[in-house]
């Protein structure tokens, strides 16, 4: 098992990307998220024991670096004598960006890596609209489209086996990204639809004609 150099940050400024990684976890599946979920990256999703782990894990490492990319968190390197500095676009929408959690490291080019830190006020800030801790406008979702959305996914495009944490984690972010990334949904909220997609599918594939006309768009 890999390393990770920046473990030992502390509570300041700046994460570890590990510490990063948990605290969207936290945020995205509350209760269900365990620290040591991780791991499971290590290995293929084909050959681990706990899919749900893995899911859970991969989706809160998808929306870490979404939100590295597309600018939303501020990232900080090291120069050669050690010193931290911001990161700009320049470096964080390469082609072959990407972040390596266990390591806390990011590439630079396809082989070489560079230490990696996360704007630790940045990620709570955006963590307080995602889980609620601050008051939310009374309101009522249109549930058709997120419902939509959720068998689109299920049935075009989810790894099998389904898993609920996959799902419930597609959902937040693809409402992030195309309703509203300030008032949206929790985890327990759209935990029932999910269930209810995943307990009326399990594992089939359904025959083409069944999946025509579902998008989502409509």
């Amino acid at each position: 098992m890999k390393k990770d150099s920046s473990r030992a940050i502390g509570p300041g400024r700046y994460a570890s990307t590990l510490q990063a990684l948990n605290m969207i976890g936290r945020g995205i599946f509350q209760e269900s998220w365990n620290e040591e979920d991780h791991k499971w990256l290590e290995t293929d999703r084909r050959d681990a024991n706990d899919v749900e782990a893995w899911d859970r894990a991969a989706s809160a490492a998808e929306r870490l670096k979404y939100l590295v990319v597309n600018g939303l968190l501020r990232t900080f390197g090291e120069d050669d004598e050690g010193t931290s500095h911001e990161l700009g676009p320049d470096r964080t929408t390469t082609p072959w960006f990407k972040i390596d959690v266990q390591s806390g490291s990011y590439l630079v080019y396809p082989d070489q890596r560079a230490p990696l830190t996360i704007d630790r006020f940045d990620l709570e800030e955006r963590l307080a609209k995602l889980t609620g801790k601050r008051p939310r406008k009374t309101q009522t979702f249109d549930w058709l489209p997120i419902a939509h959305e959720a068998w689109r996914y299920a049935l075009h495009e989810q790894l099998l086996p389904r898993t609920r944490s996959d799902l419930i984690a597609h959902l937040q972010q693809w409402y992030f990204l195309h309703r509203d990334a300030d008032n949206a949904p929790d985890e327990k909220e759209l935990g029932k639809v999910a269930s209810g997609v995943i307990d009326a599918l399990g594992n089939r594939r359904l025959a083409r004609e069944d999946c025509v006309g579902i998008s989502s768009t409509d």
